[in-house]
């Protein structure tokens, strides 16, 4: 019989020391590395530059607020509801298990600016150029994530994560300014205003991470968002969101009938 091997580049486990990612855990990382860099490991297989690192480190204070009246942070709330935090984390996790909302949106946004990139060449200084060439990819693209916000005017994370994106210096890259530029006409086009995740797409392309890097590291670094629903949820533990009360149910079908066997009282 084939032997069959399973090859793994994530750890190796040793006696008094451990290889991680290609590194040596308590010498190269331990008292060196921090939470959002080891995340970044995790999912990209190689060390955060300081300046992704630092963004990272904004983004996870400017990504939305916890409210759990808000889907889906409701939904964690509704898993938690039985007592227990760590089956609604799970849940958390499979409701961003969609290209539509959250976290794995940012692979398509980054997607198309990377199209973007590719038409608009060595043109990026033409504003009429770059306005030319989204409108041309709308077209192929129908719908581009990131673009599009709900129930107020614009997306009040983007402009907290635009002022640190400028205060970092990250807003000269080529996928910046391309987001700039798309959010431009697409807004004079279409009259759809941007969210923070075409902004969080761009700025993390400038930064050398790949579009199928991209949703994964941005879910690890926004964590929190879900868990503070689920701790909470789990210490309330409300009977109210396990079983609504029999008031507030009402029945619309047929009435109900006695079976021809029912021989009971």
């Amino acid at each position: 019989m084939k032997k069959l091997e399973l090859a793994t580049r994530v750890c190796r486990a040793g006696w008094d020391e451990h290889e991680y990612r290609g590194l040596r855990l308590f010498r190269d990382l331990a008292g060196k590395e921090t939470l959002t860099g080891m995340f970044g490991l995790a999912v990209t297989g190689v060390r955060l530059s300081p300046e992704l690192r630092g963004f990272l480190d904004d983004l996870s204070t400017v990504v939305g607020p916890p409210d759990p009246r808000i889907w889906p942070p409701k939904t964690t709330r509704l898993a938690s509801a039985y007592g227990r935090a760590l089956p609604a984390v799970a849940v958390g996790a499979l409701v961003f298990e969609s290209r539509d909302v959250g976290p794995m949106t940012c692979k398509d946004a980054a997607d198309f600016f990377m199209a973007l990139s590719d038409v608009v060449g060595d043109q990026l200084g033409d504003s009429a150029v770059v306005e030319a060439a989204t409108l041309e990819l709308l077209t192929r693209f129908k719908r581009v994530a990131g673009f599009g916000v709900h129930f107020r005017p614009v997306d009040e994370r983007l402009v907290a994560l635009r002022k640190c994106i400028e205060r970092r210096g990250l807003d000269k890259g080529r996928y910046w300014l391309l987001f700039d530029g798309a959010a431009a006409a697409i807004r004079k086009a279409k009259r759809i205003e941007p969210n923070f995740a075409s902004a969080i797409s761009a700025v993390m392309l400038d930064l050398g991470v790949m579009p199928d890097k991209l949703g994964l590291l941005v879910f690890a670094i926004v964590q929190h968002v879900q868990m503070a629903n689920c701790v909470e949820g789990a210490e309330q533990a409300p009977e109210i969101l396990r079983r609504l009360p029999d008031e507030y149910i009402e029945y619309v079908g047929a009435p109900p009938r006695r079976s021809p066997r029912f021989d009971g009282v």
